[in-house]
């Protein structure tokens, strides 16, 4: 065994000192004595280690709070300006889709920062009479699902419309002109 164990170097400098000195004395006690000394040693570094470690990970936790309550406190500020900028943006476009396409001639209009423009939302099925729906379906040939009661997709609903006009039990839901604000973010920074 060489007179610094391989060890050492894991040490805080303050405690290398000490460290050499108390080994220079366990070296004249017996084998069974000098794993002992060492092996509690070990497991008292090990044990504050460990408690380093958790207080590192408690101080982390703390400031990980503190960084989520400044992120929100700064984001808060910055939705209610995004809001308002999209307010703004709102407010000079035409009411809806078919007005849009009137003064742009389009249903979306391109600028250098972005585009603005209209997409129609999809039609959606509202069962109104869950029986008078499923009866509907039955007569026009369409597929029933047995879940625990008998039930028909409100999809099949919406493609036999296509060929049949006549819903009874349930009603579609005209999916409406949705207004959207795309910016292009490649131009970040002017």
């Amino acid at each position: 065994m060489s007179d610094t164990p391989d060890f050492i170097g894991l040490v805080d400098e303050d405690e290398r000192e000490f460290l050499k000195a108390f080994l220079s004395t366990v070296h004249e006690e017996d084998d069974a004595t000098r794993n002992d000394t060492r092996l509690d040693w070990l497991l008292e570094k090990l044990s504050k280690r460990r408690e380093q470690i958790t207080r590192n990970n408690a101080i982390a936790d703390a400031r990980k709070l503190m960084v989520e309550d400044w992120r929100q406190g700064e984001n808060a500020k910055i939705e209610r300006a995004v809001s308002w900028l999209e307010f703004q943006i709102r407010e000079l476009v035409p009411p809806d889709g078919d007005a849009f396409q009137e003064t742009y001639g389009a249903k979306s209009r391109a600028l250098p920062f972005g585009t603005i423009g209209f997409h129609k939302k999809p039609d959606t099925i509202q069962i109104l009479d869950e029986e008078k729906t499923l009866q509907w379906a039955k007569t026009h040939g369409l597929e029933i699902k047995r879940v625990e009661t008998e039930t028909v997709s409100k999809t099949t609903l919406k493609a036999a419309l296509k060929t049949f006009d006549d819903p009874d039990g349930f009603e579609v839901i005209k999916g409406l002109d949705e207004f959207y604000v795309k910016t292009d973010d490649s131009k970040k920074g002017h």
